[in-house]
């Protein structure tokens, strides 16, 4: 364990998150690596679908406890945040489910995300206001790009640097972004607004009782399946890609259990197209809402590819990263 991650859980009940009996975790020598961290603390928080907190809010799931889980580990960092001043907090994506939070729009033309914003405005102020993350533009919050929340402006109206499509880390060695780039779903969607199988899932959800709680839940299992990758049963349900065998390549870098998480030969070509891959030594992203340690490769050079997962489905999952090693926690 880490220092921050060893304070964090004096703070917060936290446990390791495993797949298949190990934990999903990456250590890597620097010595052959070379440095990627440095001095940086980093915590990565994947999708989280904040929508109207009702029925049809993937992150409230089957139970009420995911808000006070995230408010206790959000508040367990800010009050950790002094002691490590290179701390860096970043989230993934979807932070927002605009499509399920405007079922009626195709897109939600405005900046008021009142819907959002209020039942969940302690989590949000702790994440955005107080910890001041870095956030990416997911695909169920894509409209956040042209209609960016008050949080994500200056006072003039302009936008901060908080919201991007990516964000770039610890001198450009890292590269956090949501990951749906490679989602050929997405892409059939997105002739229809990109949110039809989600409004009709919402719908659904709004009669409120267990069948349509449980429709709902195999719809969103049904979209995340990606079409290129295989997938046994168990890997299905448990919510993580097949394990592969550690790659030939890894020199340096060590998982104790690598995936073939889907999707890779897509994001591999567009991470290879950015004008500062060659420096690039690790990708994050979420989406999926499964995680695993996977690879890409840049120039003939392995780089790490972390999928964290999500918070849906009463999953509490996030990433703690320093030099030296990277490991997935959920909140207990």
């Amino acid at each position: 364990m880490s220092r921050f991650s060893d304070a964090l859980a004096a703070k917060v009940g936290i446990t390791a998150f495993q797949q298949a009996g190990a934990d999903v975790s990456l250590t890597w020598n620097p010595a052959v690596t070379g440095p990627i961290l440095d001095e940086v603390t980093l915590v990565v928080l994947p999708d989280f679908h904040l929508a109207s907190g009702g029925a049809g809010d993937i992150f409230r799931g089957n139970q009420a406890q995911g808000a006070g889980k995230l408010k206790a580990l959000l508040q367990a960092i800010l009050d950790l945040a002094p002691s490590f001043p290179e701390l860096v907090v970043v989230h993934l994506g979807d932070l927002y489910d605009v499509w399920r939070a405007y079922p009626a729009y195709s897109t939600h033309p405005t900046s008021d995300y009142t819907t959002i914003e209020r039942p969940y405005s302690e989590e949000l102020g702790l994440l955005t206001e107080q910890l001041e993350a870095r956030v990416c533009i997911g695909n169920h919050d894509g409209g956040l790009a042209l209609y960016p929340p008050a949080w994500a402006r200056n006072g003039d109206g302009t936008v901060n640097g908080q919201l991007a499509y990516g964000h770039l880390l610890a001198g450009n060695k890292l590269l956090a972004f949501h990951g749906h780039q490679e989602d050929t779903l997405a892409q059939a969607l997105a002739a229809t607004g990109g949110s039809d199988s989600v409004r009709f899932a919402t719908e659904v959800a709004r009669l409120s009782n267990p069948v349509s709680m449980a429709i709902q839940q195999s719809i969103d299992l049904t979209i995340d399946v990606f079409g290129d990758t295989p997938m046994a049963l168990t890997d299905l349900l448990g919510a993580m890609w097949p394990a592969t065998d550690p790659p030939a390549d890894a020199h340096g870098f060590q998982s104790p259990r690598w995936c073939d998480r889907g999707g890779r030969p897509t994001l591999q070509s567009l991470v290879q197209a950015l004008p500062f891959a060659s420096g690039l030594r690790m990708a994050i992203v979420g989406h999926s809402h499964r995680a695993g340690i996977s690879a890409i490769h840049l120039g003939g050079r392995l780089v790490p590819l972390v999928d964290v997962g999500s918070w849906v489905w009463d999953r509490s999952q996030f990433a703690i990263a320093c030099e030296g090693e990277l490991k997935l926690w959920q909140v207990t």
